[in-house]
C-alpha cells in the first residue's frame, strides 16, 4: 500500500494499477489477487492513512487541558502526519 500512497502522491488519481505494481515490485497480478479492483486499492489505501493521522491525533491528546493547548495538540499531530507521509511518499523504493 506504500506504493500506492507514492504513485498516486505523484500521479494523482489517474495513476495506473501496472506504475503501482512496478513501484511494489510484483506483478499486477499479485496486485490484483489482494485488491480486484483499483477502487478497492484506494479505499483501502485511504482507509490505512485515516486510521494512520488517527492513531496521531489521538496519542497523547490532553483531553483535560486548555483549548488552545488541545488545538496545538492537532496542529502539530497533523503537522507531523502530513511530513511523515510526505517523506514515505519520496522514498517509498529509495
Amino acid at each position: 500500500m506504500e506504493a500506492a500512497v507514492a504513485i498516486v502522491a505523484q500521479s494523482g488519481l489517474s495513476a495506473t494499477t501496472a506504475s503501482i505494481a512496478k513501484r511494489a515490485e510484483v506483478a499486477v497480478g499479485t496486485l490484483f489477487t489482494y485488491f480486484p479492483t483499483k477502487e478497492q486499492l484506494l479505499n483501502e489505501v485511504y482507509l490505512m492513512l485515516k486510521q494512520d493521522m488517527s492513531d496521531l491525533l489521538v496519542s497523547g491528546y490532553p483531553k483535560d487541558a486548555d483549548f488552545r493547548t488541545q488545538i496545538m495538540h492537532i496542529w502539530r499531530a497533523y503537522t507531523e502526519w502530513s511530513l511523515k507521509i510526505r517523506m514515505e511518499s519520496r522514498c517509498s523504493g529509495c
